[in-house]
């Protein structure tokens, strides 16, 4: 039995419009400003905390943007807006529900496997509906080391036991060299026109 683990952000959904038009928003309705060095503040702040599996990466670059907005400001609430904003600008990229379809037949469990905050993930995945469609969603939060650290995929496998696991995701040394280093298969699936080798059919035979 082969296992199907996919990627999140870039494989399965994307955000209608730039992140950065998103941060942009959430920082005008929280700190009434769209200056760029506060989204800046932020971005540097959470990826610092995010690539290193650290605790509360969204709420550490909110008080960085905050601070340097230079406002009285609820962190919660940059938070809690940004994720508002966020989550209404996710969308399931072209060919995913036609592939999820064709796999969708009983005979290989399906997972998700993404870095990230595994609460945040997993709303973005009911945002959307598509958590219904897994029987696991694994994050390095989860795991306690991003991919493509050796952790991440030992992790799903152990939440998804199969005979073998293949990994389906856009980014080339995380999800590609990460998941081959881990004696996964793996499928580099973005052409910056949805997730599809060929097409959905050509991908559903090939896993």
């Amino acid at each position: 039995m082969r296992a199907v683990h996919f990627d999140l952000d870039g494989t399965l959904v994307t955000f209608d419009r730039p992140y950065a038009e998103i941060l942009a928003a959430a920082c005008e309705r929280v700190l009434d400003g769209r200056d760029p060095a506060i989204a800046e503040a932020y971005t540097a702040a959470f990826f610092d905390r995010l690539r290193a599996v650290e605790p509360d990466p969204y709420e550490a670059g909110a008080r960085a943007a905050i601070d340097r907005a230079g406002v009285d400001a609820d962190p919660a609430r940059f938070v809690a807006v940004l994720r508002e904003t966020e989550y209404a600008a996710t969308v399931v990229r072209e060919g995913v529900p036609a592939l999820l379809d064709a796999l969708a037949d009983g005979s290989r469990p399906l997972g998700v496997v993404s870095n990230g905050v595994g609460e945040w993930q997993r709303g973005k995945l009911d945002a959307v509906d598509l958590r219904d469609r897994f029987d696991a969603v694994v994050t390095s939060y989860d795991a306690g080391a991003a991919k493509p650290a050796p952790e991440v995929f030992a992790h799903a496998a152990e939440r998804l036991p199969a005979d073998e696991h293949t990994m389906v995701g856009d980014d080339i040394e995380a999800d590609i060299e990460g998941a081959r280093a881990a004696g996964w298969r793996a499928i580099h699936v973005d052409d910056g026109h949805g997730l599809r080798a060929g097409s959905p059919a050509d991908l559903a035979a090939l896993l």
